[in-house]
């Protein structure tokens, strides 16, 4: 699956909206509001405070995404979920440790102005 972007935010904040209006504005990038709410729930918190370690949560959130992403296997994949905010700092380091390549801003027409 080629991961387009990940956003986070804060509740009641206009994330499901937010991904609803991206959905609506690509067919070929399929983004989801929250797809594993009841995981990351249950995980954030322990991410956050350091109880769990952020390599593990990324690994089991990933393969428990490789059944989303299959049925999308033609489409980039995009990500609006709050709860990832409150782990964002120690996920990314852990995306970036686990992943030893991840797209350069140039590839995905984020350069800088």
């Amino acid at each position: 699956m080629d991961l387009r972007f990940i956003v986070t935010g804060h509740g009641r904040s206009g994330t499901k909206w937010l991904a609803r209006l991206l959905n609506d504005a690509t067919t070929d990038v399929i983004v989801h509001h929250e797809p594993l709410v009841q995981f990351d729930a249950a995980h954030y918190a322990r991410v956050y405070s350091g109880a769990l370690d952020p390599r593990e949560f990324v690994a089991e959130r990933e393969r428990r995404m490789q059944a989303i992403w299959a049925r999308f296997p033609n489409r980039g994949y995009a990500e609006v979920n709050g709860y990832l905010r409150i782990a964002e700092a120690r996920i990314g380091k852990a995306l970036e440790e686990a992943r030893a390549e991840l797209a350069q801003p140039q590839q995905l027409g984020l350069e800088e102005r």
